[in-house]
């Protein structure tokens, strides 16, 4: 698999050898009039008719339409989910490109961007003594199976990063056999800022990334022994990629090509709320492999009580551990959210907050009712403003106001926050003798710095006046 314009040469090998062979590659700009896909582009071949060629579809490009033919079969994925996991997959496509390359031209969205490349391939294994044509210094990757059934790849390597040279690379996976579906998923670094030099790493079936010693530690850790391969022709290696190529024979199924991390589970969102409330194991968005169990364990923090848990958007009694059993779908994606609420002190105070940011011994009505600064404002009348109760200096007040280019804009400092207490207000009157002080925003997001803008004030020539609020009720 070379560039657009060996994908017209013939590849030299020997005719009777039956491989899946494909590699990344960049194109030159002379070649910037072809068909080309934008990134995130997939296609699971499930819309072609069985038998029928799909080259000049869907961006799919080779010499002569017998290169890659549409195939319906029934086959399921045994060993791992495919990356294009909701399609019906009866569908793939079979190569017969011994003489040819079929090529798709991607055109990223934007360079120094990480891309993936996930693929379902059903290799039939390289024979011949003869290595692919290696000669283009477009080429930043290749990949085959060998006779033993390893993954093969084609890299750079560098004794001191002074001079490059490419090779092969023989991987020890688990001996792939010949006409078995796997899953191949190659993560481009070009996001890393590093002139001249790109690298790529590699995994099967979802397994943890290869590791060799011609490999490095990162992209930004040149210590050998890693995961990371340095791209071919590292020297000329561009930040992105062009385009993927396929040679020989062999079957591909759901090929995805996107700047977002691949998943080999399906998906449960598992989070606490608010998130302080307790500790939560695993957390986040967690992956679940095709029919297995995943139990999630929540111990409850201190000052805080457990109300419920919500499984997928349904309310059930709380409880320190819930499993999901035999997960075998996402859609739409699992969730797991425990729900708690604060235990208070008067005022709605919550002792959890006081405890933060008064003292452990305060969590009580007394420790509420205190002015631990003796700035006047008590601790619960702090809590409700978001300021510091062991700070005179810290008040509820604004500290900032000015006008530029048209807009008003007002500062204020909120160091301790409760981010389930209602929104800022701020309120505004041109005449303090009324009394009459209008709402104009009762939505302020409560962050540590707080900066309010006004686009539009009045345009008469009273002065308008400012206060802040702790409620949009006040």
């Amino acid at each position: 698999m070379m560039t657009g314009r060996q994908a017209r040469r013939k590849l030299v090998c020997n005719k009777e050898l039956v491989v899946l062979f494909f590699c990344m590659l960049t194109i030159p700009a002379s070649f910037a009039q072809v068909v080309t896909n934008l990134i995130p582009f997939s296609d699971s071949f499930e819309q072609y008719t069985n038998g029928t060629t799909i080259i000049g579809i869907n961006g799919w490009d080779a010499p002569t339409n017998s290169c890659a033919v549409a195939t319906n079969a029934a086959f399921t994925y045994t060993t791992v989910l495919p990356p294009l996991r909701y399609e019906t997959h009866t569908n793939c496509m079979v190569l017969n490109t011994e003489d040819y390359t079929i090529t798709n031209y991607i055109a990223p969205t934007n360079v120094f961007t990480n891309v993936w490349l996930d693929i379902m391939f059903q290799p039939r294994m390289w024979s011949d003594t003869e290595l692919p044509a290696t000669n283009e210094s477009s080429i930043q990757s290749i990949f085959y199976v060998d006779t033993n059934g390893h993954l093969v790849i084609f890299h750079a390597v560098t004794p001191d990063f002074s001079t490059y040279s490419n090779k092969f690379t023989t991987l020890t996976n688990v001996p792939i056999a010949e006409d078995e579906w796997h899953r191949l998923t190659i993560t481009m670094d070009y996001k890393t800022s590093l002139a001249s030099r790109k690298f790529f790493k590699v995994q099967l079936d979802g397994g943890p990334p290869f590791t060799d010693s011609t490999a490095y530690v990162s992209p930004n850790d040149v210590s050998t022994n890693g995961l990371w391969f340095l791209c071919a022709y590292a020297t000329a290696c561009k930040p992105y990629m062009s385009s993927v190529a396929f040679a020989g024979s062999g079957s591909i199924d759901d090929f995805l090509v996107t700047n977002e991390l691949t998943r080999y589970g399906w998906v449960v969102i598992a989070s606490n709320a608010p998130s302080n409330a307790g500790v939560l194991s695993p957390s986040g968005i967690v992956e679940v492999a095709n029919g297995q169990n995943i139990t999630f364990t929540n111990a409850t923090a201190a000052f805080w009580s457990f109300d419920s848990i919500y499984i997928d958007g349904v309310s059930n009694a709380p409880s320190n551990e819930v499993t999901f059993v035999n997960v075998t779908n996402d859609l739409p994606p699992h969730t797991y959210v425990a729900s708690f609420t604060p235990v208070m002190a008067t005022n709605y105070t919550p002792l959890w907050w006081l405890a933060q940011y008064v003292d452990v011994t305060k969590t009580n009505d007394a420790g509420a009712l205190e002015d631990t600064d003796g700035d006047g404002i008590t601790n619960w009348m702090e809590h409700l403003a978001s300021t510091d109760p062991t700070n005179a200096n810290s008040v509820f007040r604004i500290s900032r106001h000015y006008l530029a280019g048209g807009t008003t804009y007002i500062q204020w400092v909120s160091s301790c926050i409760d981010y389930s207490l209602p929104p800022f207000g701020v309120r505004r009157t041109t005449n303090l003798v009324s009394g009459v002080w209008d709402l104009v925003d009762g939505n302020v997001t409560r962050t540590i710095t707080n900066t309010w803008r006004e686009t539009d004030p009045p345009t008469n020539t009273v002065p308008s006046l400012y206060r802040i609020v702790a409620t949009n009720s006040i």
